[in-house]
């Protein structure tokens, strides 16, 4: 594990799939749902009451 080889095709197939879910699950109720509750219980200053934004991730 001291060389790890991450080739550009399966990297880019994995954030291809990571992203279709991002975009599937922030359109949810459930979804909507959790993140309001979460920035209202810890506040938007608190890591567990940020939302992650897809321009950050991807």
């Amino acid at each position: 594990m001291l060389t790890c080889e991450f080739p550009e095709r399966d990297f880019e197939e994995e954030r291809t799939i990571a992203l279709s879910k991002y975009k599937i699950d922030s359109e949810k109720v459930k979804y909507l749902c959790q993140r309001t509750f979460n920035a209202a219980l810890f506040g938007v200053n608190h890591p567990y009451g940020q939302v992650a934004l897809e321009s950050l991730i991807f």
